[in-house]
């Protein structure tokens, strides 16, 4: 999201928008965002075969849309000072995020939007605003690095890559600070077994590492005549995140609450893209089509 907000930011930007309408939309986009999720993605929720029983839930759209309210302001500042924010925003939500003792103990509303994810019935949050905006910086980075050199930038991206996942090896095996649960080492899965509720310096440093890998990896393919696929879900991706869920969650119930082996459940899963991929393509045609001003293209 932070990739997509500098990159639309510019380019709108190169249309002759000011900056005050720039980020007039992104506060709108933030809003929409929000209210997706509480309109549409909890209802899917509620379909859950297991049951669902939060009244108030806020989940990942929460916390994008209000990652884009924080940083609307933002978007027109230089790579380096993204980065500068990027690196504050993820060793000040380690610090001041969760100890043992915040999963059993009663926490004010407010360290439970902006921090630490949990809850009750009433009021779940599983993506705290704040523990997100590490991320969505650096994604703000990367679009001026882009912006400025792309060949550079999908360099930058391969070298940060390995860099990230070397960091992750590093700092998994100190502990502590960086991983909030500690790891048994029992076997390779209990050293992968990362937290990302809230996330983690080393969830952040493998996963974010891993992305940047196949972005470079995808960038060295872009010559090789592939089918298209990946684009026409990333062009319809709130899209295709709202109606995967309704979709999964219809299959749930005709698997029923026992559920599927995994080899069963990645049959279900290409299935579910399969049937999602020409909806998608439809929408993300469609979408496209909409002036740069409109509702449409916000979502």
């Amino acid at each position: 999201m932070g990739v997509g907000q500098g990159l639309g930011a510019r380019a709108k930007r190169g249309r002759g928008w000011g900056w005050g309408r720039i980020t007039g939309q992104f506060l709108l986009r933030g809003v929409l965002l929000v209210a997706v999720q509480m309109v549409l993605v909890n209802r899917a929720w509620e379909l859950s075969p297991s049951g669902w029983v939060v009244k108030w839930y806020f989940g990942v759209l929460f916390a994008l849309g209000g990652g884009l309210l924080l940083t609307s302001p933002l978007a027109g500042l230089k790579p380096w000072v993204h980065s500068l924010l990027a690196l504050a925003a993820l060793l000040a939500c380690a610090w001041l995020g969760p100890r043992p003792a915040d999963w059993q103990h009663y926490l004010p509303v407010w360290k439970r939007f902006a921090l630490v994810p949990g809850g009750d019935q009433n009021l779940w949050v599983s993506f705290p605003v704040l523990s997100w905006l590490a991320p969505l910086a650096f994604g703000l980075a990367f679009a001026g690095w882009l912006q400025a050199d792309s060949g550079r930038a999908m360099r930058r991206a391969l070298v940060l890559g390995v860099l990230f996942l070397a960091a992750f090896a590093g700092l998994r095996l100190a502990d502590g600070f960086f991983n909030i649960r500690p790891a048994r080492y029992r076997d390779w899965i209990d050293y992968l077994n990362v937290v990302k509720y809230p996330p983690s310096i080393t969830f952040l440093l493998l996963t974010m590492g891993l992305n940047l890998l196949l972005l470079s990896l995808f960038q060295a393919l872009a010559r090789v005549r592939l089918p298209r696929i990946l684009p026409v879900f990333g062009r319809a991706a709130l899209f295709f995140y709202v109606v995967h869920l309704f979709l999964y969650m219809g299959m749930g119930h005709l698997v029923g609450r026992r559920g599927v082996s995994i080899d069963r459940m990645f049959v279900l899963w290409i299935l579910g893209l399969a049937l999602l991929y020409l909806p998608c393509l439809w929408y993300g045609r469609m979408r496209q089509r909409q002036p740069s001003g409109s509702l449409l293209r916000l979502l």
